[in-house]
């Protein structure tokens, strides 16, 4: 009977050992063998997963505006501090449509890019034909590159009263919400195109006025698959044929660095920093690592974009490059890549910016809650499945003698409207996801804890049978290729170092 009991606990303990060595050679071959087939599905390539949610991301889009409406515009003209309302949200459903999509044998592929908006009356606070008091942008503009030419005060002051008297505009107007943000004839573009060539630096003119386009190109982009190297998935490698930007003042501000932000690269870690590349602020961004969060059951990781992006130079020297021209931290200007126009933007409501940006315009209340911009990834993947971005576009008001309604106007940043972008993955995407990616590493993640736990309990159980034995006069003995003879408290030693032979010594 000893014996028997014996034979048994040590081919338990032969098992538990021989389960424990295969773990930790197995293990780490499966978790190779793994992240090679997450790397080759989320490839930009036909017909994997990865492609399928680039070409058409896992869940609705929506774009809401908020508009800032001017409550004192003629207290303004007169120096006073600028109150405004924001009023809110005006929401449209966003699809994103990729053609031209054409594959390179250098691990590349380029595309055009489509965005559509459409209105969507139940997710609004009111119609888009809305109106409200806002600033008069294109004569902001048109003040600005007529100062940049150096145009004397008598010839600016004869241009803005023939403008003035001939269209009743001034430094205020009321334009609808569709108008502002997707575009109208304007009086003033119109006249100063039919002039431009007389300028000294003749500058091109849009067609109509509109902080964002509907329908239109984002342009050519080139990105890379991820085939070669899945650290490179989704990076942009050129935009309109150009591996750099042209509109800022060193090369790192002129960089093209990181991906569309709808996918990033695999197999993620919580110190790296991730690289966007959005060309609606003409500029590459960075986030970092904030919080794990979990949606819908899929653990992600949070990243959000620090204020130190916005900082000027004088706070953030690396942003040297974007002083064109230099403004208050929180602000990048964007005139230099929007035709000259005096815009910036920011954080909604200044979040991040100068103390002095909120306190110069009453009406605006900054938290991190409702104006923070955070994306939340699969670590595994890349894939985004939840994201928030918020920005706020600005107009750079300056007192001009050459214009009357503006001589006692004091300098001020005024808010036009910000926008939220938002995308959270649905059901139908976190149910396919489940299935190809969850459940396949949740077998593996139990394996990986399970087989070591029970080779670990096999060990203990034999170990103790082996000891009962011995206290009841049934020694056992140990021989290693007949050098050594030890007693069986030794064995898990000896198996740790060399090869053993067991033998029952029934006397």
């Amino acid at each position: 009977m000893a014996c028997t009991c014996g034979c048994v606990a040590i081919t338990t303990l032969v098992l538990g050992v021989l389960l424990a060595i295969g773990c930790g050679v197995g293990i780490p071959l499966l978790t190779t063998f793994l992240s090679g087939v997450v790397d080759q599905r989320v490839e930009l390539l036909p017909n994997t997963t990865g492609y399928n949610n680039w070409l058409h991301p896992g869940g609705p889009i929506y774009m809401q505006f908020y508009i800032f409406n001017i409550v004192n515009p003629l207290e303004i003209e007169q120096g006073q501090r600028p109150a405004v309302e924001q009023i809110g949200p005006f929401t449209y459903r966003e699809h994103r449509i990729k053609t031209d999509v054409v594959f390179y044998t250098n691990g590349t592929a380029s595309y055009n890019e489509k965005k559509i908006f459409i209105f969507l009356p139940d997710r609004s606070i009111d119609s888009d034909n809305f109106t409200f008091t806002t600033i008069n942008v294109p004569l902001l503009t048109t003040l600005e590159i007529m100062r940049k030419d150096n145009i004397s005060e008598n010839l600016k002051k004869l241009f803005f009263n023939f403008v003035s008297n001939l269209h009743n505009e001034g430094l205020f107007i009321k334009r609808s919400v569709r108008q502002m943000i997707w575009g109208y004839d304007d009086d003033i573009f119109d006249f100063l195109r039919d002039i431009s060539a007389l300028l000294p630096n003749p500058v091109k003119i849009p067609k109509v006025f509109g902080l964002q386009q509907n329908a239109s190109s984002a342009g050519i982009f080139d990105v890379y698959t991820g085939k070669d190297d899945p650290k490179n998935l989704g990076k942009i490698a050129r935009w309109n044929g150009e591996s750099h930007l042209h509109w800022w003042k060193d090369k790192y501000a002129n960089m093209i660095n990181g991906t569309d932000a709808v996918q990033f690269h695999p197999h993620l870690t919580r110190k790296e920093m991730l690289y966007l590349f959005n060309n609606d602020v003409c500029r590459s961004l960075y986030s970092i690592y904030h919080s794990d969060v979990k949606l819908k059951g899929i653990n992600l990781y949070r990243y959000t974009i620090p204020g130190k992006v916005f900082l000027n130079s004088s706070a953030n020297p690396d942003n040297a490059g974007f002083c064109e021209p230099c403004l208050a931290s929180g602000l990048l200007s964007l005139s230099s890549c929007k035709q000259g126009a005096p815009v910036a933007i920011s954080s909604p409501h200044f979040l991040y910016g100068d103390p002095q940006l909120v306190h110069n315009v009453t009406g605006l209340h900054p938290n991190l809650e409702e104006h923070a911009t955070w994306i939340d990834i699969d670590p595994i993947t890349g894939f985004t499945m939840h994201a928030r971005k918020r920005l706020q576009i600005n107009a750079v008001v300056s007192p001009d003698n050459s214009l009357k309604g503006m001589k006692n106007v004091k300098y001020v940043v005024m808010p036009i409207v910000y926008l939220n972008e938002s995308a959270e993955i649905d059901k139908k995407h976190v149910d396919l996801y489940n299935q190809q990616l969850t459940i396949p590493f949740l077998i593996f993640h139990i394996l990986e804890y399970a087989v070591p736990a029970f080779s670990g309990i096999l060990i203990l159980v034999s170990a103790v049978v082996l000891f009962r034995i011995k206290r009841h006069g049934r020694i056992l003995h140990v021989v290693e290729f007949g050098k050594y003879r030890q007693n069986v408290l030794d064995v898990a030693k000896i198996m740790t170092k060399r090869f053993i032979v067991i033998i029952f010594d029934e006397s």
